[in-house]
């Protein structure tokens, strides 16, 4: 039986469990915990041991419930854009508002697959993470307070989470409730193919609410995955990273060899978390590429769509539209900054610790025998380390800067769009 830890760091993903859990009885995907053994007289969270793919629970069967709910909107939603693609009945305004929640629907069953299909490759992926991550707090939180720092930052985002994943499910809603009042025998409704009725027209409102609720979801569910990947890669960067820049007495009180010791400790830390980035690439990547690639495209058609139909357009129906844009907008500025600053963080891990072996080079440069042996072994893993971060497909790394790349593009179609009509499509 495992021995009761007195003090042991709260990871982020031990912070999240409520989060997770949330997400569990949305039947988004049926997490099980594993925790550390705490003393009896333990009070909050608990430490994160293991985190499990539960596919003999009860929650097991709600998710697959809901996944089948919600493939068969999806096929629903494909199925009226070939047959209106084919047997036009509807104008183009008509035809661009059912691709972009066909396409919409479609990347949040990717998501939904992805997570079936890999759930145990993923809950790994969450336990490894949240080991290295342990790992690091408990070795590094003795010599500073960086770690019960990033800790306090970990419980603002939890809160932060928790209100966004709350906001975009109203925002969505409220969009589809919107769009469906102002227009609702468009073919994206399935009250288009229904008897009219009012309560089959309240049927239809609460049905495609739910299902924006669980599209949510799946697709919060694998952004906040990433986002807070990244954010635990970067705490741990900032804890490994070279700190006594700030303290000139500190520098000068610590001997070259400790400092030695420190950054192979480092660099080795390093190597782990360049391996738990790899692997994320290698279960993420493509999807990572087709949800930015979709969301992308849906942007373009969500912003084109109120701007040259406003005329036409319902109150009701321009308001869906803002709000789509307005939640997307505010997706794209914060996976972007978060994911991209990851790339800049590994970049300033080394050139932190080069500096800090600057700063003793005179010393560093007389050491002989075993610890001049040792020094060139350590600058030689230092030199090793090379820069990291979430990449797109096999094509490139998502840095800070690719939202201006999304954006200018964004801004180019629409000019282009608004100037040739409706000449493409």
């Amino acid at each position: 039986m495992e021995k009761p830890h007195e003090r042991i760091a709260l990871t982020y993903s031990s912070i999240f469990v409520p989060f997770y859990k949330l997400l569990k009885y949305l039947g988004v995907f049926p997490y099980s915990f594993e925790f550390h053994a705490v003393p009896e007289n333990h009070a909050g969270r608990r430490p994160l041991s293991r985190v499990i793919y539960a596919r003999t629970e009860i929650w097991a069967i709600l998710h697959k419930i809901v996944i089948i709910f919600y493939t068969t909107n999806s096929i629903y939603q494909v199925f009226q854009l070939i047959w209106n693609l084919i047997f036009p009945s509807s104008d183009s305004s008509a035809l661009l508002i059912l691709a972009t929640w066909s396409l919409a629907s479609v990347l949040g069953l990717m998501v939904a697959l992805k997570y079936w299909k890999d759930g145990d490759s993923i809950v790994k992926w969450m336990t490894d993470m949240n080991t290295l991550e342990s790992d690091i707090y408990e070795n590094y939180k003795s010599k500073g307070p960086t770690v019960s720092t990033i800790i306090q930052g970990h419980h603002a985002e939890y809160r932060r989470g928790i209100v966004s994943l709350i906001s975009f499910v109203i925002i969505g809603s409220s969009a589809i409730a919107m769009r469906h009042f102002g227009d609702p025998n468009s073919p994206i409704f399935i009250y288009s193919v229904l008897p009219p009725h009012w309560a089959l027209f309240g049927f239809s409102v609460a049905f495609h609410a739910l299902v924006v609720a669980v599209e949510l979801g799946f697709v919060i569910q694998f952004v906040m995955g990433i986002l807070d990947f990244c954010r635990v890669v970067e705490s741990c960067l900032t804890i490994i990273s070279y700190r006594h820049d700030n303290n000139e007495e500190e520098k000068d009180a610590i001997s070259s060899f400790s400092i030695l010791l420190e950054m192979d400790e480092a660099a080795q830390y390093y190597k782990k978390l360049g391996k738990l980035i790899h692997d994320t690439n290698q279960l993420f990547g493509w999807m990572v590429a087709t949800q930015l690639g979709g969301y992308s495209a849906m942007g373009c058609l969500v912003a084109f769509l109120p701007i040259y139909y406003w005329k036409a357009s319902t109150t009701l129906t321009l308001s869906g539209y803002i709000l789509l844009l307005v939640f997307m907008v505010f997706l794209f500025c914060r996976v972007f900054p978060n994911v991209g600053g990851l790339f800049d963080a590994s970049k300033e891990f080394q050139l932190g610790w080069l500096r800090g072996v600057g700063y003793r080079r005179d010393a560093l440069r007389v050491v002989g025998g075993e610890e001049g042996k040792y020094f060139k072994l350590v600058r030689l893993r230092l030199d090793t380390c090379v820069p990291f971060g979430i990449r797109c497909g096999r094509f490139f790394y998502i840095r800070t800067s690719t939202m201006l790349t999304f954006f200018s593009a964004m801004s180019t179609y629409l000019i282009i769009m608004l100037q040739f009509g409706n000449k493409f499509y």
